[in-house]
């Protein structure tokens, strides 16, 4: 049985690996943080959830194209923690992306890279 501290250091997720799982830099010690091995997203470890888990976008908003362009985080979202990862569990996740364009919501291409 793999303890709490051997998952976290050791990057072991429920369905994948964590590459490179590297400490949060809080003082307590409770946050890490890695790249999933299957999907390329990026992961957290919680002491409080005591999983490797993956954010899942049900949608994400940026205020400006150009805030979408830099890479910049989305204004506004909505997501879910999942403990494995969607793609190895054959889950197709659409994340709907907008930007606004003045009053207009303009739809990205659903097919973009994170």
């Amino acid at each position: 049985m793999t303890t709490f501290q051997e998952a976290r250091e050791q990057g072991i997720g429920s369905n994948f690996m964590v590459l490179n799982p590297a400490d949060g830099f809080r003082k307590d010690n409770s946050l890490w943080f890695g790249k999933c091995a299957e999907c390329g997203e990026h992961v957290a470890h919680s002491y409080h959830t005591q999983a490797w888990t993956h954010t899942i976008y049900e949608y994400q908003e940026w205020f400006s194209k150009e805030a979408f362009d830099k890479g910049m985080p989305a204004n506004h979202s909505r997501s879910r923690q999942a403990d494995y990862c969607p793609k190895v569990a054959g889950e197709v996740v659409d994340t709907v992306r907008y930007y606004k364009d003045g009053d207009t919501k303009v739809l990205i291409d659903n097919l973009l890279d994170n």
